[in-house]
């Protein structure tokens, strides 16, 4: 903290009214905190998307709750237009330069080892449960996730020298989930948390909202007994590739290696990390507002335990574009920003500069 004031002191200096560049300033004096540098580096990018299936999101028929508005078989024709570097986020990625890779936790079917996508060697083959009827995930199968999640960012340092990870994800039914956590995790009614998810139109269908806060409901009511501390929630109603991205975002923190976090699911995710490791608070940069209104209470809630521990306080998300695609997409559009901030700090003259 006294890191952060320092250089928030000295950006008041700089030759622009105070407080004019907004969420820039924020994200400047904390790249500049957490790298302990006035001439921080937003490079090199790692964008790293954690995949897997959720068994809340099977059909009816094979033992799910048919939750989203799409079949669980979509999880894996993303995963293949990623492979194919034609979906969004491989172009996006591609047009700012930034490698981008994408990690199978939890997807069922076929192994994959291609030049983007990558199974790991412990995934979860069959996805998670139906958290309605029992656990998400035992115990040690979160562990495996995690470690997956904290290996994969050891991997980045390693191999790239990565400064900044962009984190995503891709799971159809991963809406569902990350309300679940969201409700267990702060006591927020559920019906102030879910949206609509992937929509299958243009249109909000009001009746896909009211199954997801029944699904979700249930869900609480089963698990109830034993939702009381952050690993076991997100063993009961969590979702792999949700602990693959706790366990890099710790692992992000202990490196000191900042994460641009994506929308709902990867903010879902960081209250996770940041209720079982409050520091990983220094490392998060929140980039886009998500459609999904369970969001804004992760992020107030992950704030307030900031406060709570006299760290630096994350700024609300930095873009407000409309964005629900997930995959890494508001974190890719985002890293330009982060590079500015970064700029602006190395660059930009002080007011006595200029009258000197």
């Amino acid at each position: 903290m006294d890191k952060y004031n320092s250089v928030q002191s000295y950006i008041d200096c700089l030759a622009k009214p105070v407080g004019s560049l907004g969420t820039l300033e924020e994200w400047a004096a904390r790249i500049c905190a957490l790298q302990n540098s006035m001439q921080p580096k937003a490079d090199p990018v790692n964008a790293i998307i954690f995949a897997g299936d959720h068994g809340v999101a099977m059909p009816t028929s094979d033992g799910g709750e048919g939750c989203s508005a799409y079949p669980q078989s979509v999880t894996r024709a993303i995963i293949q237009g990623l492979q194919q570097k034609v979906a969004g986020a491989s172009v996006l990625a591609q047009e700012i330069g930034i490698d981008l890779s994408v990690v199978d936790v939890g997807v069922i079917g076929d192994i994959y080892d291609g030049p983007v996508v990558e199974s790991a060697s412990d995934k979860l083959s069959n996805g998670t449960r139906n958290f309605c009827n029992e656990p998400a995930m035992t115990i040690e199968e979160v562990d495996r996730c995690l470690k997956i999640g904290k290996d994969t960012i050891t991997k980045a340092v390693l191999k790239d020298s990565c400064k900044v990870v962009a984190l995503g994800e891709i799971g159809i039914g991963n809406t569902t989930t990350a309300s679940a956590l969201i409700a267990a995790l702060t006591g927020e009614p559920v019906e102030n948390l879910c949206g609509g998810g992937a929509f299958a139109s243009r249109m909000v269908d009001n009746d896909v909202i009211k199954k997801k806060i029944g699904i979700v409901e249930r869900a609480l009511k089963k698990q109830i007994g034993s939702l009381k501390e952050s690993f076991s929630i997100l063993s009961k109603v969590g979702g792999a590739e949700i602990a693959a991205l706790v366990g890099a975002m710790i692992e992000a923190s202990d490196r000191n290696i900042a994460v641009l976090v994506d929308g709902f699911i990867v903010t879902t995710a960081a209250l996770v990390a940041v209720r079982m490791k409050p520091s990983v608070c220094n490392v998060l940069f929140f980039t886009t507002k998500s459609a999904e209104k369970g969001q804004q209470v992760a992020i107030q809630e992950i704030q307030a335990i900031a406060r709570e521990h006299n760290l630096p306080v994350p700024a609300s998300p930095a873009l407000s574009m409309g964005l629900r695609m997930g995959e890494c997409t508001g974190a890719l559009l985002a890293v330009p920003i982060l590079q500015s901030s970064t700029a602006m700090i190395a660059n930009m003259a002080t007011i006595q500069d200029i009258l000197s």
